[in-house]
């Protein structure tokens, strides 16, 4: 009758696979966080091949200290100034998602904007690629989403601690500015037709903190269109403007027409560059610190 032999396995053997296997864990954690549209996004590890599908991310990524995981990004991605060479997959009219597929992503960023660029998001994700909705509304959502996106890159102290800045900066501007006394605000985004913005809009909230009141903040629609008559029926002590361009628009001085318009007797159409206050980023306290200037000297 054959012998068995039961071999233990050495002590010191269990102890270092043990630890090895504990130290793969701590390494490589399952990462886990909640994205814009209430959805959990899951990676197994950090995401090394990222796609940014709108300028705004793309600056929030870099933010998190991750733009080397960029991959490709949007036609109109042009910030930091490294955001330009990388590869471009189209714009919210038209993404090439055939691109976007081949480069084989871990991690798709996408803006929620409720318009066409829905479209594709919802054909991403039916294609089973991981995508994480950016819409941010509140002015603290832009640190939240960079710390979101510093865990899923696997850069979160670099992202926390710029979070950290960007709160502390928010909060002395506040603090600086938002009771001061009242100004009425004109944000003219465009001209014809003539686009401004609610009280819903991010761009109302840095009006708010600087101490200032959109005299269409009570509209429902985010991005309405208004007429001159209701601007000059409500008589904002600045107007601002903001264009499309690093200049101040010509048209701005359109409202000259109406010399009895208090913003125009009092020499207060100011401008403000677009992406310092229209692009949900850290920049947006640059342009929160011009407009709450421009404010000021309204007072």
């Amino acid at each position: 009758m054959p012998i068995i032999r039961h071999t233990k396995t050495p002590p010191s053997f269990a102890l270092l696979l043990f630890v090895l296997l504990l130290f793969r864990v701590v390494e490589s954690p399952a990462i886990d966080v909640v994205d814009d549209a209430g959805r959990k996004i899951f990676l197994e590890q950090p995401a090394k091949k990222i796609i940014s599908l709108a300028p705004h991310i793309t600056e929030l990524i870099f933010s998190a200290g991750a733009g080397g995981k960029i991959s490709a990004t949007d036609d109109y991605s042009d910030y930091p100034e490294a955001a330009k060479s990388i590869t471009r997959i189209g714009d919210a009219n038209h993404l090439d998602i055939e691109t976007i597929l081949s480069l084989q992503p871990d991690l798709i960023v996408a803006w929620g904007n409720g318009q066409s660029h829905d479209h594709f998001i919802r054909k991403l994700i039916h294609l089973k690629q991981t995508v994480y909705i950016s819409s941010p509304v509140n002015l603290d959502d832009i640190p939240r989403t960079v710390e979101n996106l510093g865990k899923l890159a696997g850069t979160y102290p670099v992202a926390k601690q710029r979070s950290q800045e960007f709160r502390n900066t928010l909060k002395g501007i506040i603090d600086e500015y938002s009771k001061r006394s009242l100004v009425t605000v004109f944000y003219e985004i465009w001209h014809q037709p003539l686009f401004t913005i609610n009280g819903q809009h991010v761009i109302s909230k840095v009006i708010q903190i600087c101490g200032g009141e959109n005299i269409f903040t009570d509209l429902s629609i985010l991005s309405p269109e208004v007429s001159k008559e209701s601007v000059i029926a409500a008589d904002p002590d600045v107007i601002i403007a903001s264009g499309d361009g690093r200049r101040r628009p010509p048209w701005l001085d359109d409202w000259l027409q109406w010399p009895t318009l208090t913003s125009v007797r009092n020499n207060h159409l100011d401008y403000i560059e677009p992406d310092l206050i229209q692009r949900h980023t850290f920049r947006i306290l640059q342009g929160a610190r011009i407009l709450c200037e421009q404010l000021q000297r309204a007072r």
